[in-house]
């Protein structure tokens, strides 16, 4: 499983790397990316099965940080990523928001735990299951 981490605070970057790699899921690559310029650059060019984006970035800043992933998801060449929204004070309200605008799961960071990061990470492995991937392009389910 391939995951990009769009954050640029290094201390939480580094937070979330090591609680991927304590998840059930032991086969995650994870690239960091600390704008959402060049997070979404990396996503155009490479197959990505989870984005974790934190929504005030050095060159974005709340919903419109989420408005433009969601927006190039188009382009991606994984149509099944999954798109997990890192909020920090605004906490669940946002969160909730961004979900009803296509968010597949948020977590919020003042309260962000291991479990959070494991639960994320079984939900985008499902979609990485090969079998899974050639029904959605068949069937265009999911």
């Amino acid at each position: 499983m391939k995951a990009l981490l769009i954050e640029d605070a290094k201390a939480y970057s580094e937070l979330i790397i090591e609680y991927i790699g304590l998840s059930d899921n032991k086969n995650v690559q994870v690239d960091v990316s600390v704008t959402l310029k060049d997070g979404i650059s990396k996503a155009l060019k490479s197959e990505y099965d989870m984005i974790m984006v934190d929504l005030n970035l050095p060159d974005s800043e709340g919903i419109s940080t989420f408005k433009e992933i969601l927006k190039c998801k188009k382009n991606f060449n994984n149509q099944n990523t999954k798109i997990i929204v890192l909020t920090g004070t605004e906490g669940y309200v946002l969160g909730k928001q961004i979900m009803k605008l296509g968010a597949d799961d948020f977590i919020t960071k003042d309260d962000c735990k291991e479990e959070d990061i494991n639960r994320v990470v079984k939900f985008a492995s499902a979609f990485n299951d090969k079998f899974v991937k050639k029904a959605t392009k068949k069937y265009g389910i999911l």
